[in-house]
This record gives C-alpha cells, structure tokens and sequence, in this order.
C-alpha cells in the first residue's frame, strides 16, 4: 500500500509506520498504538473489499440483505476522507503551475508522454481536456479522480503484495542495473504467478448470445446475452494437457527452456499471471 500510495498519490500512505499489520481474524490489541489515517484507510479499503465480496454472492437482490443500513457508508467515508485532501491538493497546484495551457490544449492530451516523476494523479490532470468550471468542481469533489485512483490503487496493492508473497528473496535487493541481466528472475516471478496467480478466479459475462467451439471435437456450447462464466486461472495454470506432465512442479525452467516454445508460444493465452478485475461498489 505505501509503494503503491507513493506512486500513484505521490505521498506515502506509512501504513506500516504505526503498528505492525495483523490477520484479519486476530483482534488488535489496544496496546499496539494509536491509529492514523493511514490505518484506518487500509482497513477500511480491505473492509470495503469484502462487503463488495460478499455483495456479489446475493447478486442483484444484495440491497435486501441491507435494508436498513449500507454498510459501505462507514468504509467510503473514511477513504474518501484519506483520498479528497490528496486530489484537491494535486488539482489546486495544477492550477497555481501554468498547466492551463496543458489542459485547454487543442491537440489530443491523450498523447502526451509521461513525465519524469510525475505521479499518476497528476498524469490523469495532464492528459484530459479539463475546463475552468469542471476544474473548480475537480477541487471541491474530486469523483471522477479518486474513483479511477480507488481502481488502480487496488489493483497495484493486492497483485503486488500476492506475487511478493510467493517469492523468497535470499540476498541483497537488485539494483536497476542487476535487473537487465535477470533473465532467471523473470522466470521465477512467471512460474510463482503460474502456480499462485494474483487473481486465481474470475467471472466474465455475456453481453450478446454466443457460442463457444467445444475443444474435444463435440458440439459447441451456448451461452446466452447476460450469461455469467466463471473460470479459474488457479486450475488452468496446473492443466497438464496445457502446460504439460509437470504442471504441478514449481519449476522456472519452463519459461527458459524448450517447453517454452512447446506450450506457452503457440497458445500464449494459457498464462494469465494478471487477469484484469474490477470491484463494483454499488
């Protein structure tokens, strides 16, 4: 959360500088320190995280289940709380800076280039055409900021964290320098994410009717408009008729050696280490 925070606010959210993090289903002791925000934004993203969870498995009838009380007000508050000052700040200095002439450009801001340390906050201010009455509404409610921030915030938090997870490091940090010639440690992080991939199940839905080819040769499969597939990355990665008789071993030859080119190169789609996903908050 602070390497994500860092880049993506610009500001480090020192979530590990007060206590130290606890499993979910441990108490925290009321010795442990006080909370900041910091604390209270990463608890109350992870809490927002599984009510969104949990709304998912009552599908479209979940707002029974909270007839009385949304029990996201409690967590979005305090995140909105964390994020607001933070975009506020960055649209107010983007006005102070001159970047007028960015924002009202008539070229497409979409093709600027990302800037030396710019941060993704302030990426997002420069590639939009923005005029002077949405900037005033950006500063007094930044919607549209925090919630494409909230989006990829998760996403760089929870994948991150997952893949570090699985991978031991027994020396000293890589430099950048180190990093050009690790070839091996590719390897190691695609094999990780192979046997533990950051996302091991997802859903997909139809928005037309379709049919899908049968891969044994039968007859194929209908799915009509507005049909939910679930599939899982976690089994597909262990197929051994897709990634051969090993597939259960955790072995980072396979992504140097000849069953690269006989498995993953001719059907690369049967590597998903980071399946796209996305976290509806009703």
């Amino acid at each position: 959360m602070d390497a994500s925070s860092e880049f993506l606010f610009g500001r480090d959210a020192q979530t590990l500088s007060v206590t130290l993090p606890y499993p979910f289903y441990v108490p925290v002791p009321q010795t442990s320190g006080s909370t900041d925000s910091s604390t209270e934004f990463a608890a109350a993203l992870n809490q927002a995280q599984l009510i969104s969870k949990e709304r998912g498995q009552f599908g479209a009838a979940w707002p029974l289940a909270e007839f009385w009380h949304d029990k996201l007000d409690g967590p979005l508050r305090i995140i909105r709380e964390f994020l607001d000052p933070i975009l506020r700040e960055a649209v107010v200095r983007r006005q102070t800076s001159g970047s007028e002439k960015v924002l009202h450009t008539d070229g497409d801001p979409k093709d600027r280039e990302v800037q030396e340390g710019e941060t993704l906050v302030e990426h997002l201010l420069n590639t939009r055409r923005v005029s002077q009455t949405d900037t005033l509404i950006l500063v007094s409610y930044p919607t549209t900021l925090r919630d494409e921030i909230l989006n990829i915030s998760v996403a760089g938090r929870d994948t991150t964290a997952s893949l570090l997870t699985f991978v031991h490091w027994a020396h000293r940090a890589p430099t950048p320098d180190d990093f050009k010639d690790m070839k091996y440690l590719r390897a190691v992080l695609n094999e990780s994410m192979r046997l533990y991939p950051p996302v091991p199940f997802n859903m997909r839905s139809t928005t037309t009717p379709v049919l899908l080819p049968s891969t044994t040769g039968g007859k194929p499969f209908y799915l009509p408009a507005k049909s939910k597939v679930p599939f899982s990355v976690f089994v597909m990665h262990r197929r051994t008729d897709l990634w051969g008789p090993d597939a259960a071993e955790w072995d980072p030859d396979r992504f140097i050696d000849e069953r690269l080119h006989k498995y993953l190169t001719p059907n690369p789609f049967i590597f998903l280490p980071f399946c796209q996903f996305e976290i509806f908050i009703y």
